[in-house]
């Protein structure tokens, strides 16, 4: 995500401020406006009034900071961390109509409309997301207190030799604190002999991916000589390439041969490199991964539809979106409650991931709305696969204590447009995906407006 936050305001046209009214009211996304000197708030989109679960009058007579529940003071501090952070949101407890305190990401810029500067802000709910980041963070610590608690040496280097970690007993060994060996060489702690054959040993492990376990024999000028069991593994990043080397040691001059202490060390470090990757691998399928669904998040599909939308253009091959939600989706929540609402989510995305190939891409856009990317496919040849998930979607019965519940969807339909410069006569605005997007969001408008569970093919005026 770019961070880099701007004071600059934007102004909406006249025209420009249609749309954007259009956009404000009918998105799922939490929408407000606020009075950026008193942080009243001005208006509210449907969303919020869904979200907090006041009325809108109700919430356009308050003010953040009624809704916000950290005191001014934190508010600051958060403000100043986002500025000192260089990023364009600020994560704030929110406290909803019923009492509930949810967590929220919120993205705030400054506009002029209708000739007066207000704050136009988007609210997302990252609750869960914070919940699972704690618990990540937990797990963390626990493996961290694991290590310096292990009476044995334990240190990482990355791919380049650099300490990057070092338990206490590692350092007591040394005689160094630990901001003395992180960021440093093996050549840069240790006699130039010593140095160059714990280099050698790592490059062996990078190279051949494989642990390596070493009886080493010193005997420092002037004292006694010892043994010391080494044992040097590999170590991956998120995306499994390896990322360096995690070492163990301990001073064997008196139990060289306990095999059972050897057994028993190999078995720690490789348990401490489970957890590790273990960790990296769950805060990948965070970012990536929507918990109730189980397919792409908003992010991440964001970044997918980038690569595609670039593979389009630059190539010319067609690349179409599918935007489709849930009718009346609110009222189902309202009638049946949010749990209904899940599992009708849930067979929704199942009916889609049974129709679409394997090259598209399918992602959650954010509360009951839904994209799929197709790509070398034109609009005209999405529009039978619409109409079959309109079908299946349509057919599909929830049992509910208040009887069969039957959902309808609303589907748009847009494609990448590619422009012939020499057939123009004229450079023009070249095509993004926030433009293709957009068309999708219209055409589903569309949809909506012609009274529902219909597909719209968005076409140019």
């Amino acid at each position: 995500m770019n961070s880099k936050k701007t004071s600059q305001n934007i102004a909406i046209s006249a025209f420009d401020e249609q749309t954007f009214r259009r956009i404000f009211e009918g998105h799922s996304a939490v929408m407000w406006l606020i009075e950026p000197q008193t942080g009243a708030i001005l208006d509210v989109n449907q969303a919020a009034v869904d979200f907090y679960g006041y009325s809108r009058s109700k919430l356009c007579s308050m003010f953040v900071g009624e809704i916000n529940t950290l005191p001014p003071e934190q508010v600051t501090a958060e403000q100043q961390r986002a500025l000192k952070e260089e990023r364009n949101y600020f994560v704030f407890p929110h406290r909803l109509a019923g009492g509930e305190e949810r967590i929220v990401e919120v993205h705030s810029s400054p506009i002029a409309l209708q000739e007066k500067q207000v704050l136009f802000s988007i609210i997302h709910d990252i609750t869960e997301r914070k919940q699972a980041e704690e618990a990540l963070k937990a797990s963390k610590l626990l493996f961290h207190l694991l290590i310096e608690s292990l009476p044995q040496n334990i240190y990482a280097k990355d791919i380049d030799g650099r300490f990057v970690f070092a338990n206490q007993h590692y350092c007591a060994t040394q005689g160094k604190a630990l901001e003395e060996i992180v960021g440093k060489t093996d050549f840069e702690l240790h006699p130039p002999e010593l140095a160059e054959k714990y280099h050698m040993d790592d490059f062996r492990v990078i190279e051949t991916g494989k642990t390596i376990e070493l009886v080493e024999e010193h005997q420092p000028v002037g004292e006694k000589k010892f043994f010391v069991q080494v044992i040097k593994t590999p170590f991956n990043d998120s995306k499994g390439q390896t990322a360096g080397t995690l070492g163990i040691f301990w001073d064997i001059t008196k139990h060289k041969q306990e095999e059972i202490e050897l057994h028993y060390m190999k078995e720690n470090l490789n348990a401490a490199n489970i957890e590790l990757q273990a960790a990296l691998i769950c805060e990948q399928q965070l970012a990536r991964t929507d918990s109730l669904t189980g397919i792409n998040t908003r992010r991440h599909l964001l970044e997918l539809a980038e690569h595609e939308f670039n593979v389009a253009i630059r190539y010319r091959p067609p690349l179409s979106v599918l935007m489709f939600d849930v009718d009346h989706f609110k009222q189902i929540n309202d009638t049946f409650g949010h749990a209904v609402g899940d599992q009708m989510l849930q067979g929704i995305v199942q009916i889609v991931c049974a129709e679409i190939r394997s090259v598209d891409v399918f992602g959650r856009y954010g509360g009951d709305e839904f994209i799929v990317l197709l790509p070398q496919t034109s609009a005209q040849e999405v529009l039978p696969l619409a109409e079959r998930i309109c079908a299946k979607v349509a057919s599909l019965r929830i049992e509910t204590d208040k009887g069969p519940l039957t959902i309808t969807l609303s589907l748009g339909i847009a494609q990448t447009i590619h422009h012939d410069v020499l057939e123009l006569g004229y450079i023009p605005q070249p095509d993004s995906v926030e433009d293709l997007f957009l068309r999708a969001d219209r055409a589903l408008y569309e949809a909506k407006q012609s009274g529902r569970n219909c597909t719209i093919i968005f076409a140019e005026e």
